[in-house]
């Protein structure tokens, strides 16, 4: 059984060595902007109230390239309530793909997330708004990094047991977020899309809270 927090200071090294809650905070104080993901038990058959965060993974924007994984479901409520007021800082970016499902998950969680870069939704601003299945993580890591990514272990946080394996998928969805964002906008400023991109980032927090809070429909009509 690994240990409940881990951090990890080269991915490719794959040793995964035990950290602090508090070394975590300090971590976090540090960053100005940081990648964000999240395990869940969830499938694509779920109901969102249903679903449940299991980790939390958390990136440097930063050289240091740390990131940090963090067992959510076995953290105090103490912790948990640091964990949420860390997230809710509107000051810091946070790097997320598909911000949607982070955002909505959260919400059910009693988190509420500002001031996102949703590196999906860029991607779809870049390619004109173009409907089609190659806008996973896994996609566009390979279409800029040449970078492949195992993405077999997607589904198998629901028993909440944490391996290597694991902690190492986790935290490789928070290792190149920023990389990828450097080029997007490199790409978004030839193409006058920074300030479109920007509207997307804004407009999909709001319709997550319409999935969230729901809509009412006038049956009838």
């Amino acid at each position: 059984m690994i240990g409940k927090i881990y951090y990890i200071a080269n991915l490719k090294s794959e040793i995964h060595t035990p950290g602090t809650f508090g070394e975590f905070v300090n971590w976090f104080s540090r960053q100005k902007s940081y990648q964000l993901d999240i395990e869940t038990n969830g499938t694509n058959d779920s109901w969102w109230n249903e679903i449940k965060i299991i980790s939390i993974q958390f990136g440097s924007c930063t050289s240091d390239r740390v990131q940090w994984f963090l067992q959510w479901s076995e953290l105090t409520d103490i912790q948990k309530g640091i964990v949420k007021k860390l997230l809710e800082d509107d000051k810091k970016q946070k790097l997320i793909h598909n911000a949607a499902y982070e955002y909505i998950v959260f919400r059910f969680h009693d988190i509420i997330l500002e001031n996102v870069y949703d590196t999906m939704l860029a991607e779809k601003v870049l390619m004109g708004g173009l409907e089609n299945e190659n806008y996973a993580l896994s996609d566009i890591s390979y279409k800029y990094l040449r970078i492949l990514m195992d993405k077999s272990l997607q589904l198998s946080f629901a028993d909440n047991i944490m391996t290597d394996a694991k902690i190492t998928y986790g935290i490789t969805d928070v290792a190149y977020l920023d990389v990828i964002r450097s080029i997007q906008l490199m790409d978004a400023r030839v193409k006058n899309l920074i300030n479109v991109i920007s509207l997307e980032n804004d407009a999909v927090l709001a319709f997550s809270d319409i999935t969230y809070n729901g809509m009412y429909l006038d049956k009838e009509k």
